[in-house]
C-alpha cells in the first residue's frame, strides 16, 4: 500500500473538524465500508495514523490500535466506540498538512519518504513559511 497523505489529512481533519475534543473510530468513515479495497486502504491509513503517535484515547495511550478502539476478528476487524483525540503530535502534523504549499510539496517531491522524515520535512517547510510571514530572517 502506498500511504497517501490526502487520506491520512482527510483522517486528521475529522478530529478538527469535529464540536469537542474526541470522536470515534465511527466518525471517521470507514468502518461502514462495504468496498474491501477501500476498506482496507482506510485501515491502513488509520494504523499509519496509530503507530506514529498521532491519536490516543482518554488514557492517553497512544501506538495502541487496541487503545484506540480497532481489533482484529478472524474476518476483517472490530471497533468499538472508544473516545479517542489528536495528540500535540496529530495537532502538529495535520496543522502542517493544512498549509497547502507544504502539503502540496511533501506530497509531491516526499511521495517515497519515511513517515518520520515526512514529520521532520513538513516542520521545517512551515517554520520558513512562518518566519517568511513574520518577517524573520534564517
Amino acid at each position: 500500500m502506498q500511504v497517501e497523505l490526502d487520506e491520512i489529512k482527510r483522517m486528521l481533519n475529522t478530529f478538527l473538524e469535529a464540536p469537542g475534543p474526541f470522536i470515534t473510530i465511527k466518525d471517521l468513515g470507514f468502518v461502514d465500508e462495504e468496498d474491501q479495497e477501500k476498506l482496507d486502504k482506510s485501515i491502513g491509513h488509520f494504523l499509519l495514523i496509530v503507530e506514529n503517535g498521532l491519536i490516543s484515547n482518554m488514557n492517553l495511550t497512544t501506538c495502541d490500535a487496541k487503545a484506540v478502539g480497532l481489533h482484529m476478528t478472524p474476518r476483517n476487524f472490530g471497533y468499538t466506540s472508544t473516545p479517542i483525540r489528536l495528540t500535540q503530535t496529530g495537532h502538529d502534523f495535520i496543522n502542517m498538512l493544512n498549509q497547502k504549499p507544504v502539503f502540496e510539496r511533501l506530497k509531491e517531491e516526499a511521495k517515497e519518504a519515511p513517515f518520520s522524515l515526512l514529520q521532520k520535512v513538513g516542520a521545517a517547510l512551515t517554520e520558513k513559511i512562518l518566519k517568511e510571514k513574520l518577517g524573520l530572517g534564517n
